[in-house]
């Protein structure tokens, strides 16, 4: 039984490892390198963008074609990309000298170009690969960015143009809210848009039109993404990964939840040693 207890201890410590970024590195793999695509060109700039973060610098960016015999095998062989996967993004383990890729440790197959949202999911996955915790990982503005929302000046709404509301009332931390993602409040008196335009509104439900009552005015800033950190800070990034808007500052907690509420109310609760706590409201 011993024996078995130290196999099953030295199988989870070889699973926790981490790589240093030296062995790490991150391919664009195209169709062609004498005319790469412009999708091509944009997922490169996007990956390239992340770069600018210091705790992304070591980010090694390459770029492998099928065009070139050799570089298609070691997809095929090695990576297993094929053809039809093109353009393809591929977080790689590379061999001893930095300079071979020997294993895919997570792939991204059909990539839309500028229109391809999941960046940050690369760079989430190169930091657990190389041991870089997640909460440095928000890129940094040279500037501060807006912080603060108001009373909304947004158009009343029809029901119909209203995504489908999530089944919860919150968004937890760690996860990337997309446009046109929605959730409500416990009895559905109020909804939570994050919209098409790059505008996170607070809606009361209980008239027709919906009648907004907060909004991030953020409209018109390039807002592709929306996400709660490991920080405790809400973060609305544009499509290049630089943050456009904030809610809340940087604290150490082991957990966080953005909550619509039933008086209209969107609320930032951190949980700590002490129990949960308010962080950020958007009717202070």
């Amino acid at each position: 039984m011993r024996k078995w207890l130290i196999l099953v201890c030295l199988m989870a410590m070889a699973a926790a490892q981490t790589l240093s970024p030296r062995e790490l590195a991150v391919l664009v793999i195209g169709a062609s390198a004498a005319r790469p695509s412009q999708e091509q060109r944009d997922i490169v700039a996007q990956i390239q963008a992340l770069r600018q973060n210091p705790a992304l610098s070591g980010i090694l960016v390459a770029t492998m074609h099928f065009d070139r015999p050799r570089e298609a095998a070691v997809a095929r062989q090695v990576l297993g990309i094929e053809r039809q996967m093109l353009p393809c993004v591929c977080l790689v383990q590379l061999d001893s000298s930095g300079s071979r890729p020997v294993k895919a440790l997570k792939t991204w197959a059909r990539v839309k170009g500028k229109d391809w949202r999941p960046w940050e999911s690369v760079a989430e996955a190169w930091a657990a690969q190389a041991g870089q915790p997640l909460a440095l990982m928000t890129p940094q503005l040279e500037s501060s960015p807006r912080v603060s929302g108001s009373v909304a000046s947004v158009a009343p709404v029809r029901v119909e143009s209203i995504p489908t509301a999530r089944p919860s009332d919150h968004w937890p931390a760690g996860v990337t809210i997309l446009c046109n993602e929605t959730i409500r409040s416990p009895l559905g008196s109020f909804l939570c848009v994050f919209q098409a335009d790059g505008n996170l509104v607070v809606y009361s439900t209980q008239s027709q039109p919906y009648r907004s009552i907060w909004a991030s005015q953020t409209q018109g800033l390039g807002a592709q993404s929306l996400r709660l950190g490991n920080d405790g800070v809400l973060r609305m990034f544009n499509l290049t990964g630089q943050v456009v808007w904030q809610a809340g500052r940087a604290s150490a907690f082991s957990n966080a939840v953005l909550q619509m509420q039933d008086d209209g109310n969107l609320v930032l609760y951190l949980q700590d040693g002490n129990g949960g706590r308010a962080h950020w409201a958007s009717r202070n």
